[in-house]
């Protein structure tokens, strides 16, 4: 099982008979009530949806331009820009929540006592990081927020993809009734992987988080440098492997393709698979890699880790 599924699973369902994650829970300040949003999922996906054909006639009326570029690839772009940085923003928040609530309680002289308790150091250190996210019901309502940004983003997913499968499809020279077929099959395929990486980026970029909200605090132990280092390491990380997908899965993989010397559209079908494959894989790759030295710096064995992760403690 890949350590993303085991992780979000843990973090999602925190552990609630641990007296320490009770403590911190019980002298939560408590929430204020929300807002009622102004914007359903169901207007923002119809404002999608009106978009997506004024955008689809523009397209049609004006051949391809600077025009069309900014059609198929600016709006569509930004919205990524802003859904992928949403899951960026939110890790650095709590990275930073995280890191800061383990270190107050070693200022404090608390944290030896906590390590005392059931589960030991580990234990202690996943119920401060589990209950300084559920706190104020922090993590459901970054989930709800991004909730409400997916209906449009969809929809500009959709219409980037159709726009740019059609035209790549036109070039292929094929039959009426086999580009149909092609570009049916091509926009649905690119649909779920560009979808599917929007999905994996949110989940793991807030497990990353997590893990070294946890990890840096085992390194520093003061105010200044635990942010700091804190803060360093996530967007290190999180940019690091950004640049490593767009380097393997967008830029080595169609070489290898064109080097295999498939053709157009099968190539294309291929790419489009294995881009969120590669991109969960190394992600998931480097949450192994912390999730390891986690366990060495709290001086406890993986296996013992995971189980302590796994259990409603």
């Amino acid at each position: 099982m890949l350590i993303t599924q085991h992780l979000w699973y843990a973090l999602n369902h925190p552990p609630h008979a641990n007296r320490l994650f009770q403590q911190i829970m019980r002298y939560a300040p408590q929430p204020r009530s929300p807002r009622r949003p102004r914007l359903s999922p169901r207007r923002l996906m119809a404002a999608g949806v009106f978009l997506l054909v004024v955008l689809f006639v523009i397209d049609l009326l004006i051949p391809f331009s600077f025009a069309t570029f900014f059609i198929a690839f600016g709006i569509p772009g930004i919205t990524l820009v802003i859904i992928i940085a949403y899951g960026t923003v939110n890790g650095i928040q709590w990275t930073l929540r995280v890191s800061n609530a383990i270190i107050r309680e070693h200022t404090s002289g608390m944290y030896d006592l906590l390590c005392l308790l059931p589960y030991g150091e580990a234990g202690a250190n996943w119920a401060l990081c589990a209950a300084h996210l559920h706190r104020n019901g922090g993590l459901q309502t970054t989930h709800e927020k991004r909730g409400w940004m997916m209906p449009l983003a969809v929809t500009m997913i959709l219409f980037s993809v159709f726009v740019l499968v059609g035209r790549d499809v036109d070039r292929a020279d094929l039959d009426a009734e086999s580009s149909g077929l092609i570009l049916l099959i091509l926009t649905v395929v690119n649909f779920v992987a560009l979808t599917s990486i929007l999905l994996i980026d949110y989940i793991q970029s807030l497990i990353l988080a997590a893990l070294i909200g946890i990890l840096v605090p085992t390194y520093t132990r003061n105010h200044f440098d635990t942010p700091v280092a804190a803060l360093g390491s996530f967007i290190a990380l999180q940019f690091g492997t950004y640049l490593l997908t767009v380097l393997l899965a967008f830029i080595v993989l169609p070489q290898l393709f064109i080097a295999l010397q498939w053709t157009q559209w099968p190539a294309s079908l291929a790419i489009a698979i294995l881009r969120p494959v590669i991109f969960l894989l190394l992600r998931d790759i480097l949450l192994q890699l912390l999730w390891v030295l986690l366990a060495y710096r709290l001086r406890i064995a993986p296996h013992e880790l995971h189980d302590i992760t796994r259990m409603v403690i």
